[in-house]
């Protein structure tokens, strides 16, 4: 993926804010399924998560989380994970996935 990016710098230049975007988008995809999660959901109001049967999160993990902030995590259907925070711009929506991947590792 960094080649790609370097390779896109060598040839047209600076890169557009939502071509930097789109690899970081990518970027995140690939961490997705390298963790078992289907889908990742972002929009204003937070993130929706939605694991796999094959995921490779620690539900220890994902519990202790839960337990931790009862008001901003909630666990659906034993599968997907709602994430309840103000994430007004795509800087923000990137910095929660980024730090929600980290907590989850």
């Amino acid at each position: 993926m960094r080649d790609l990016q370097v390779e896109m710098i060598d040839r047209f230049g600076l890169l557009p804010e939502p071509v930097k975007n789109l690899f970081r988008q990518a970027s995140l995809r690939l961490q997705l399924i390298q963790m078992g999660i289907e889908k990742l959901e972002a929009n204003n109001n937070g993130l929706r998560v939605e694991f796999s049967s094959q995921t490779q999160v620690d539900p220890f993990a994902l519990v202790k989380l839960i337990q931790q902030y009862p008001t901003r995590y909630k666990l659906e259907e034993g599968k997907r994970l709602v994430i309840k925070e103000e994430l007004e711009d795509t800087e923000a929506r990137f910095e929660a996935v980024a730090e929600l991947l980290q907590k989850l590792k």
